[in-house]
């Protein structure tokens, strides 16, 4: 829960300076990562998906199968979305880095089928193309937290 918002008082000095956004600004974030971003709360796997080059490669998290394409990255993110109730995508937290090279701390969030909150959280290291697309990811989080998360209660 976020805290109120106060009105800046009219005796507040106006070169005090705003509080930070929780996310960096998209100008902090090359294009085609902020697009990747605001792909994960389309819901949308072909809009997650069209920032990476073609011939992307990406591991989803690092130590599975790399996805080669981006046809088989899409794929991956049309069978993900149907395991989750409604999934709210991934939002960054912190950018490290920049140019073509950059490294994202995030949150994801979202719920089961039956209502209960998912929440995770990684790093991606994005790799751009000189087309300025995402040319290489790996994304490091714990995936056997995510499923735990996405298991079906067991009743006792």
């Amino acid at each position: 829960m976020s805290a109120p918002t106060a009105s800046p008082s009219p005796s507040a000095s106006p070169s005090a300076s705003p509080s930070p956004s929780p996310f960096p600004s998209a100008s902090a974030l090359a294009p085609a990562v902020a697009a990747f971003f605001e792909g994960s709360r389309s819901g949308d796997p072909d809009a997650w998906a069209a920032p990476f080059a073609p011939d992307a490669e990406y591991h989803d998290p690092v130590g599975t199968p790399v996805l080669a394409g981006r046809a088989a990255i899409r794929d991956q993110f049309a069978a993900v979305l149907p395991l989750f109730g409604r999934f709210d995508g991934i939002r960054p937290d912190r950018v490290h880095g920049g140019g073509d090279e950059m490294a994202v701390t995030w949150r994801g969030a979202g719920e089961t089928p039956d209502g209960r909150p998912v929440a995770w959280e990684g790093v991606n290291v994005f790799a751009l193309g000189a087309d300025g697309l995402i040319a290489h990811c790996r994304a490091y989080f714990d995936l056997a937290s995510v499923l735990a998360q996405l298991a079906p209660e067991v009743s006792e």
